[in-house]
């Protein structure tokens, strides 16, 4: 008989503390109660799909690559020498920039954190990312889906199946709609106090901008007027 032969591991990657469902690809996979994968130097029982394909739960590891290898016998176990898989240490998430957005706009993120992969997306609100872009280990780039105005936890996973315990928050208001200054007008020297009128003037950090260039820190009054 043929010895079995690993010719994709997928995913790739998962957490150390194992429970990852790893899909192998490669030939001459026989049913048998003796069906082993092996990760490192650890096996753990393996099920049998067809010829080709196996499945097996990935066993807690030490962070880093591992080879991995099938055996039909429990015994013998066997591999092409270049599939392996990779333990990550947990992924910890410190900050979203920005922290709020507007409905109608584009939800673009940058998640901060640790141990981030090129592979790495974001989910929200139970969706995927549309979009994800890996920026380094310490940084990923994610259009959210869609979302509704409210408060939302934001996940990173390195495998599409492993949702990091740590998160960071991130909420969606409503577009604010300027709809008078109070002054009209004022010195160009400045220095003039305006207050403006509108919706949505939501708690939170507030700038007002006057042209394309100048900007300086607002004051929120209360829901329909900034200082």
């Amino acid at each position: 008989a043929h010895a079995p032969e690993v010719l994709q591991v997928s995913p790739s990657n998962g957490p150390n503390a194992g429970g990852t469902l790893v899909t192998l690809r490669g030939r001459h996979f026989v049913q048998s109660s003796l069906l082993k994968c092996k990760f490192g130097m650890v096996s753990v029982d393996a099920i049998y799909v067809s010829e080709s394909y196996v499945n097996c739960t990935t066993p807690s590891h030490d962070a880093g690559l591992a080879t991995v290898q099938v055996s039909t016998n429990s015994v013998d176990f066997h591999s092409t020498g270049s599939t392996s898989f990779l333990f990550q240490p947990p992924v910890q998430l410190f900050a979203a920039t920005p922290t709020v957005a507007v409905t109608g706009g584009s939800l673009y993120v940058v998640v901060a954190g640790t141990n981030l992969l090129p592979s790495s997306t974001c989910m929200v609100d139970g969706k995927l990312a549309e979009y994800a872009s890996w920026i380094s280990s310490q940084e990923v780039l994610c259009k959210l889906p869609s979302l509704e105005p409210g408060n939302y936890v934001v996940r990173i996973t390195n495998n599409v199946q492993d949702f990091s315990e740590s998160a960071v928050t991130y909420s969606v208001a409503e577009a604010v709609e300027v709809v008078s200054l109070h002054p009209p007008l004022g010195p160009t020297v400045g220095g003039t106090t305006v207050t403006v009128h509108g919706t949505n003037f939501t708690s939170g950090r507030w700038t007002c901008r006057f042209g394309p260039e100048v900007t300086v820190t607002a004051v929120r009054l209360n829901t329909p007027a900034l200082s």
